[in-house]
């Protein structure tokens, strides 16, 4: 068989897989990206601390993906929108932090995030080009591995038992649309970045094992998890084909993002409201 129509194939397979029942699931996350609710940013304790810090980590690579589809010219679900309701999430969410965190060593994690964002601002506001691909890649990986480093040291120091659960759900929600933006990176710019990916896919794979050792016994984190898996496998065959589909990639991250943060705002509500 030859490799084109191999990867034909492969293609017609996964439009067949990914379900046209999305128009509900995408007012959800964009309602979630909108930030429609003025609570969310009404920190009272930890846990909905470590959410949201977490939620930087994820539109760190949301931004990204948006940025370079407005590169390609792609209007699909609008990026040039998205990009600046991400950009003033991010601002909403990082004030609120900074106003809720007491500790001066924790407090130095999200100064760090603020340098890092002064950077990634600067760069989103300007025209992209192909040539510094990489460039926008290592700029934006940076903010979000500041977050990653602000939200580890809110969980470690939270009093919540559950509070390293609530992370690695979060986690979840950086890893779908850091595989959206790699996937957009390379249809762009055919910047392969295979080492990036596979340490994308480690990370998702490692944060679902953690889960189901943790949480497993939960009938809600179950079912997610189940729906995690399919997620996992899609990717994995994915990568494995060589498929690079814009629309397919958006839609199934979307739908990821969708799920983790479901399961992290249960969670948080779980343990700080007794569960449901």
């Amino acid at each position: 068989m030859k490799l084109n129509t191999k990867r034909n194939m492969y293609r017609d397979f996964f439009q067949l897989f990914e379900t046209k029942r999305i128009s509900l699931r995408w007012m959800i996350v964009a309602c979630f990206i909108a930030g429609s609710s003025l609570n969310a940013l009404e920190i009272k304790n930890d846990l909905e601390a470590i959410n949201l810090a977490g939620s930087e980590r994820m539109m760190s690579m949301r931004m990204l993906k948006d940025y370079i589809l407005v590169a390609m010219n792609n209007s699909y679900r609008n990026p040039q929108k998205d990009l600046q309701a991400m950009m003033k999430r991010f601002e909403e969410t990082q004030s609120a932090l900074e106003a809720y965190v007491k500790d001066p060593q924790i407090a130095s994690r999200f100064k760090a995030v603020d340098q890092r964002w002064s950077e990634a601002k600067k760069m989103l506001k300007s025209p992209a080009k192909k040539e510094e691909a990489s460039k926008y890649f290592e700029t934006m990986t940076a903010l979000k591995n500041a977050a990653n480093e602000a939200t580890v040291s809110l969980a470690k120091n939270s009093k919540h038992g559950t509070s390293q659960t609530v992370n690695m759900a979060g986690r979840l929600r950086a890893i779908s649309q850091t595989l959206a933006a790699l996937y957009m990176l390379k249809t762009w710019a055919a910047d392969n970045s295979p080492d990036s990916m596979k340490k994308a896919m480690k990370i998702f794979r490692e944060s679902l094992d953690f889960l189901k050792k943790e949480l497993g016994n939960d009938p809600k984190v179950k079912k997610f998890l189940k729906n995690m898996e399919k997620n996992y496998l899609f990717f994995s065959m994915m990568e494995d084909a060589g498929v690079f589909t814009p629309t397919l990639v958006i839609k199934r991250t979307d739908k990821m993002l969708e799920q983790a943060d479901e399961l992290t705002r249960y969670l948080v509500k779980k343990q700080t409201k007794g569960g449901e």
